[in-house]
């Protein structure tokens, strides 16, 4: 797999006069980062492979809006043209560079086919610096040609060009803050002549100037926008200093359902850079490789949307510095010969996620770089540590607006495990919280958006807190993910994170301890529960025995007689799967052939994501591990082909779980909401959670009514549990054994 970010060309937003193109002289730069480009973070360490064009430019089209309704012209007409960008251009392009990757190796080795490794290599090290951070340009922007001459010499072709192939493509490191980071590289001269190789990191460690001013956008002045549309619009000047190597621009909006775009526009009157929201994101993001010194205009206009109001600007001017050090600098190699260079840096002092580029040059003058990617651990002791971040947003196009992955490493024998998270402004903004163990399994989650279970009403708070039980030893990760939108009140917000060993303040009076209980004389225990977290929680038991049992999983949407394909405005069967279940079965039972699709998902974000089995008009899928997420789990089931016609059918769908069975000779305060997700054969209570606000207490009572006959031993564990209406996933915040005898 090749991860493609987009850049800029803007031919296209000057042949249509799109997105403010008319207030600049009618030229533009290419070659920034696309604002709808991915860039940044994976959860795996991992940045952009390669960048390639955009944003952008035309796509062949059927001019029949009855089969394809985005083959429209500006004025909704049929058209056989239709704009089109970011990662959906730069990864066909590049999709194109490796086949020729392919077909040149062929030429050369006899018809051999290269293996997919190579053909990434191949790419990754015959890229061109942009002069960009690694994690939004990758290793630079593709070359196919000198990506075509790497692969007719490698391995014993036909030497040709002047390339290298660096090996490996990607540095990653993940260890302990400020702890030495060594790894050696190769690089083999691919070329036809001798070349002179150097190597040295940069990082940009340098702000040169930051200026941050409001502009308050009204319904005047105007301008008519690609559509035909009038767009108010307003404009500020900013100056930044000459010889700079990034300007990098921010904007922020408390829309709530407005889109507005911020372009730029260079002292020589270039259009340079234009934010491009996809969705209602209030927020704006946007940079330009060595810009001109001088006076920039702004250029703020409403995309679409209602807006009049402020909208908050920065603009910062950036420098790279020399960072880390390679040994040799350089060498000279021979073609065909390979060098040996040895990497070496400190790990941040900081916790998460940062970069350095490692520029790789010939003696042609040509870079690549070799993304470094520096993940620093959570610092802790036997009590835990702590972590900071900054929240900012995205362009409005996903859910997930942003992403933020910490690492930690966890104690044998920890009793418990809960992470913090809390910042102190931006009302308005969402954040979701996750906690995954060392296997990937997500085990704890909390949104700073509280959904009150008996009025259902929204409230956004400045905190979070997941937890997890007798969490496994070994690396675990902690992901930051604000939603969009987000609250656009300021540019950014810095947020504090905790990461704590310590149990939380649960105390229990009353329970069973191995005690001789009589049948029918009920026991009564009190939970006294402080929420000590920044986020308010919803509280209950959930008293679980010893024993397991395989139960079927209720459906929260349509699970009988679904249409297939599954309309549009139909979501896919959900079903909410408890805690403490160890594996998910899901089936099917159609009119027709069928595949079937599980995973796991909060908004349709999620994993596991698997293709069960399938045979005729049935199918099904299985999954399972130490404990699976909690929360909703769906099935999606689609006709299988091959089809001549249009064709139609019904499906049947259910869930079962294995899970650690439920306790119903005891009763509690609040009901327990995951007996309500399953159908135990027992009708369970009502479900009214103990709210608590940050820093309130609150008591649950739990009652015992021992049944049974003399002798029989009774086990279990009473779990201290949250749950989530926003996301409909819980935490187990503490887990109390109990036991009797009954007498």
């Amino acid at each position: 797999m090749i991860d493609t970010a987009a850049t800029t060309n803007f031919r296209n937003y000057a042949q249509t006069t799109s997105y403010g193109f008319q207030f600049s002289n009618g030229t533009w730069l290419n070659d920034n980062v696309s604002s709808i480009s991915g860039g940044g973070f994976s959860q795996l360490a991992d940045t952009p492979d390669v960048s390639a064009p955009g944003e952008a430019d035309w796509a062949l089209c059927t001019p029949n809006l009855t089969l394809y309704q985005e083959c429209a012209s500006f004025a909704g007409t049929p058209a056989s043209l239709e704009q089109f960008g970011g990662v959906s251009q730069s990864t066909p392009l590049t999709a194109g560079a490796a086949a020729l990757v392919i077909e040149s190796y062929r030429s050369t080795h006899n018809g051999q086919t290269p293996s997919p490794a190579l053909v990434k290599q191949i790419l990754l090290s015959t890229s061109n610096d942009l002069g960009l951070p690694t994690q939004e340009q990758g290793t630079g922007e593709v070359d196919a040609l000198k990506a075509v001459q790497a692969a007719m010499s490698v391995n014993g072709g036909t030497r040709t060009g002047h390339s290298l192939l660096i090996g490996p493509s990607k540095l990653t490191f993940v260890q302990d803050a400020g702890s030495q980071a060594n790894h050696g590289f190769t690089v083999t001269n691919t070329g036809a002549t001798t070349q002179t190789v150097s190597a040295q990191a940069r990082a940009l460690t340098q702000t040169v100037s930051d200026t941050k001013k409001d502009v308050t956008l009204g319904s005047a002045p105007t301008f008519i926008d690609q559509f035909g549309g009038s767009r108010p619009y307003v404009t500020t000047t900013f100056t930044i200093p000459a010889g700079t190597d990034r300007l990098i621009a921010y904007d922020a909006w408390s829309g709530p359902d407005a889109r507005v775009g911020l372009a730029l526009i260079d002292p020589n009157g270039t259009y340079a850079a234009y934010t491009r929201p996809q969705g209602d994101g209030n927020h704006g993001q946007v940079d330009v490789r060595k810009p001109v010194g001088g006076t920039w205009t702004a250029l703020v206009f409403l995309r679409d949307g209602a807006f009049t109001g402020t909208v908050h600007l920065e603009f910062a001017a950036q420098n790279f510095t020399n960072v880390d050090s390679v040994s040799p600098s350089s060498r000279t190699l021979k073609p065909g010969q390979t060098g040996h260079f040895q990497f070496h840096a400190k790990m941040p002092s900081a916790a998460g996620d940062s970069a350095h580029d490692l520029v790789v040059s010939d003696s042609s003058g040509d870079s690549t770089v070799v993304p470094v990617v520096l993940r620093s651990l959570v610092p802790t002791n036997k009590h835990g540590g702590t972590f900071d971040g900054t929240l900012l947003g995205g362009n409005g196009r996903e859910f997930v607006a942003q992403t933020d992955t910490f690492q930690f490493d966890v104690p044998k024998n920890a009793k418990s495990l809960s992470v913090s998270l809390s910042w102190p402004d931006n009302a308005g903004t969402e954040v979701i919280g996750w906690l995954i163990d060392p296997a990937g399994t997500l085990l704890g989650s909390a949104s700073s958006l509280y959904v009150d279970p008996n009025t259902f009403s929204a409230t956004f708070t400045h905190g979070l807190e997941a937890f997890a039980v007798s969490p496994k030893a070994g690396r675990w990760k902690f992901v930051v993910t604000p939603t969009s939108p987000v609250g656009g009140t300021v540019l950014s917000t810095p947020y504090h994170g905790v990461v704590s060993f310590d149990q939380p303040a649960i105390h229990a009076t009353g329970l069973p301890d191995g005690d001789k209980v009589k049948a029918g004389q009920p026991i009564t225990a009190r939970i006294s529960v402080t929420n000590t977290g920044p986020g308010t929680r919803d509280v209950f038991a959930d008293p679980r025995l010893n024993d397991e049992s395989l139960l079927p999983v209720l459906p929260i949407s349509q699970a009988t007689n679904l249409p297939l394909p599954i309309p549009g405005d139909v979501p896919a069967p959900t079903f909410v799967v408890p805690t403490q279940t160890d594996t998910v079965i899901g089936g099917a039972d159609a009119s027709a052939p069928i595949l079937l699709e599980m995973g796991f998902g909060v908004f349709g974000e999620g994993d596991p994501d698997l293709l069960g089995q399938s045979a005729g008009n049935r199918a099904a899928a299985a999954y399972s591990a130490r404990e699976v997420a909690n929360g909703p789990w769906f099935l999606a089931p689609a006709l299988r082909g091959p089809f001549d016609a249009a064709t139609t059918g019904t499906a049947n769908l259910g869930m079962l779980g294995h899970t650690r069975a439920f306790d119903h000779d005891t009763a509690s305060s609040t009901g327990d909401i995951w007996q309500q997700t399953v159908d135990d054969g027992q009708q369970p209570s009502d479900y009214s959670p103990l709210t608590l606000q940050p820093g309130q207490s609150g008591k649950i009572t739990v009652t015992f009514t021992p049944r049974g006959k003399r002798g029989d031993r009774v086990r279990g564990v009473l779990y201290v549990d949250d749950f989530g209406l926003r996301t409909l996933t819980g935490n187990e915040q503490l887990a109390i054994p109990y036991s009797y005898r009954v007498r």
